[in-house]
């Protein structure tokens, strides 16, 4: 890689002006020349590579300088403690572990380095080589460690900055071992599905998205959950990609600095002429005269009114309003649009038919397909069932509002629920894939916003309603246990709790999921919900995987409250009294000590903390049972076997701690506990 020195004009007056900057490393860099190092003391990337040895740990041991150019920094979030150099020597690069952050102050993309190999070791991170300052022991396997923070600069010397960084220009049949840790372009190139975001934002969970170039080569873009751009949405069209390849053992991988990295705003590969005209869906229904047909050149917009995280609705369909009128689109790969989304959707000489009845444009291609931006979701329609079966065709794929309806019999929403609002009946359709599909359907009169659906077999009209999640149904009252009664605060369930075993008060508590059964650290039975400082342990009568963050209602009449091992919790709730309300904000841990939650524990249990400046000991990986200290105390830190992050290594020097408060007793000690959700909870 060639590098250009981008000069800069000062002004005489500012050498001669008194800075009150003292250096500290989050200022910005002030050096403009290059250290005084001699050519002779200068080697070559490949140089340091002799020595690596593949899944080995090899101490470099030369009192000598690789003088590279910064290709990635961790400003935006995206690599972290790391930062990724290209040698200017040979076209070779190179991962540098740095045990500190925001590197990009003194270490931003553009700066020269002069690296110090004289103490540094090489080797690799499942194939991708790195330099660091020498292997440790992590859960019985070598890692390397990073430079430490307080010598990184005397390790890592800067030189002059701003530099013009360029990529090679690459195809992905093209990459080899010899562009690792280097900065690379692809052109012709598209994410495969269009749609969804970069990583998972909210809970930081790092994710691969698959990207397709137009000759059908296929290559990860990796994306950390902790990235500035973690919660974008990635473009819908084709055009270039800038990134750092790297590999995960036989996985080829790029990784982005930043979104400046993404330019892809041309149609998609395999994508029609673009000379296509408008027609509104109205126009585009109006096609089908009772058997299957193609659709004209043209092309429709609406917003996406289907909702997929809730999976009430097949992975390859969506449903799609424009104004009064809507239709559902089945594509021939499943995709990752969004309610609200709209969307621009090709339908020249697409299949235009009915499945089961319903209206469809069948096996449109991905690509026929990009995204506009953020629409406006279409008001739904206040009507009567009556008046939705009287004009089906009319109101088919579109939001209706029902008013007043009351559900034939008390149950869940899996399958098919009859209701009814004095004008006549219909099915309220429910997937037993839906997340919300063991929730139960209010008692009394309720409203219902839904998509209206049809499945017709054997020629009997069978008109429906699908909800899109539970936040589609108001009013009623929660379902199971004789129909509930009225809100108690959970601080006051708690309160009838004397010390034995008895029955929760009629009503329903109400409050939002804290802990997170993807991570698997709770059993499948139970979860943890929290309403203000106050939380309690729901231990169900089958399996569960209510995702965290969710608001809930649980009818309480009849219910055991007890405690198990000392923790107290609502015992043996059938799913039906269970209801999702939607998605709830999960509550702000408090922060506290060791000392303040086990002097306090009763006012703590069952809720989220934060720990600070505390380290954990006791095995070399998360799993079983080991010890928090902050100075103030120590608490037991108990992961399960089987949780997702349980093998991973124990994290080294003190940490932030976000955690359940738990508490597993079964002698005179009191075993107070704290419970992660899921590894990112340790920072």
């Amino acid at each position: 890689m060639k590098f250009r020195i981008i000069l800069l004009l000062f002004l005489g007056a500012v050498f001669s002006m008194q800075s009150c900057v003292n250096g500290d490393f989050d200022e910005p860099p002030s050096e403009t020349v290059d250290p005084d190092i001699k050519a002779d003391q200068i080697v070559t990337l490949q140089d340091v590579m002799s020595k690596y040895v593949e899944g080995s740990f090899v101490k470099i041991d030369l009192d000598k300088y690789v003088q590279a150019v910064v290709v990635a920094d961790d400003e935006s979030g995206n690599f972290y403690k790391t930062i990724v150099v290209e040698d200017e020597n040979s076209e070779l690069g190179i991962s540098i572990l740095i045990d500190e952050v925001e590197l990009y102050n003194f270490l931003p993309v553009g700066r020269r380095v002069f690296v110090h190999l004289k103490d540094l070791w090489i080797g690799d991170y499942n194939g991708l080589p790195q330099m660091g300052y020498g292997p440790y022991i992590d859960n019985n396997r070598q890692r390397m460690s990073s430079i430490p923070s307080t010598i990184f600069k005397d390790v890592v010397i800067p030189g002059v900055s701003g530099l013009t960084v360029s990529p090679r220009e690459v195809t992905i049949g093209q990459l080899n071992d010899n562009m690792l840790n280097t900065l690379v372009k692809i052109k012709d190139i598209e994410f495969e599905n269009p749609g969804q975001t970069y990583a998972d934002a909210v809970t930081q969970s790092t994710l691969n998205r698959n990207l397709v170039t137009c000759s059908s080569q296929e290559i990860i873009l990796r994306s950390s959950g902790f990235a500035d751009f973690a919660g974008t949405t990635v473009p819908s069209g084709k055009g270039t990609i800038t990134s750092i390849y790297n590999i995960f053992g036989s996985d080829q991988q790029l990784m982005i600095r930043d979104l400046n990295d993404v330019d892809m705003n041309a149609p998609r590969c395999g994508a029609t002429a673009g000379d296509e005209p408008r027609i509104s869906i109205q126009e585009l229904k109006n096609v089908f005269k009772g058997s299957t047909t193609t659709a004209p050149k043209a092309y429709i917009q609406g917003v996406v009114i289907s909702d997929s995280k809730y999976k009430n609705i097949t992975t390859r369909n969506l449903v799609i309003q424009d104004g009064d009128h809507g239709i559902v689109i089945r594509f021939t790969a499943d995709h990752a649009y969004q309610l609200g989304q709209e969307l621009k959707i090709v339908v020249t000489d697409q299949e235009v038919s009915e499945f089961n009845g319903l209206l469809q444009v069948n096996n449109v291609p991905l690509a026929y397909t990009t995204l506009v931006g953020t629409g406006t979701l279409p008001t739904p329609k206040v009507l009567t069932l009556k008046q939705v079966s009287d004009n089906h065709p009319l109101y088919e794929s579109t939001l209706v509002n029902i008013k007043d309806v009351e559900a034939s019999s008390p149950g869940i929403y899996s399958g098919n629920v009859n209701i009814q609002d004095g004008t006549t009946s219909m099915i309220l359709r429910t997937s037993s894939t839906a997340t919300f599909a063991n929730s139960s359907v209010p008692s009394g009169k309720f409203n219902v916003i839904a998509i209206v659906s049809e499945f017709t077999s054997n020629g009997n009209f069978t008109p429906q309603l699908n909800l899109r999640n539970t936040t589609d149904v108001t009013g009623g009252t929660p379902g199971g246990g004789g129909g509930g009664g009225s809100k108690m605060t959970i601080q006051d369930l708690r309160s009838k709790y004397l010390g034995t075993k008895t029955t929760a008060p009629d009503g329903y508590i109400q409050g939002v999921v804290t802990s997170d059964a993807s991570g698997k650290n709770i059993t499948a039975k139970n979860l943890v919900i929290q309403e203000g400082n106050f939380g309690i342990v729901v231990r169900l009568t089958t399996d569960n995987t209510i995702p965290i963050g969710k608001e809930i209602k649980i009818v309480t009449n009849g219910i055991e409250l007890s405690e198990f091992n000392k923790l107290l919790q609502l015992n043996n709730v059938p799913v039906a009294n269970v209801t999702i309300i939607g998605d709830g904000t999960l509550p702000t841990p408090r922060v506290a000590t060791i000392a303040q939650i086990t002097a306090d524990f009763e006012n703590y249990e069952s809720t989220l903390v934060t720990v600070n400046n505390a380290s954990i000991s006791g095995a070399a990986t998360l799993s079983g049972t080991l010890k928090v200290n902050d100075g103030t105390g120590q608490i037991d830190l108990f992961t399960r076997s089987d949780a997702a992050f349980a093998a991973t290594s124990t994290p080294q020097g003190n940490k932030t701690i976000t955690a359940i408060v738990s508490e597993f007793t079964t002698g005179a000690t009191p075993g107070y506990q704290l419970n992660l959700r899921n590894i990112n909870d340790v920072k």
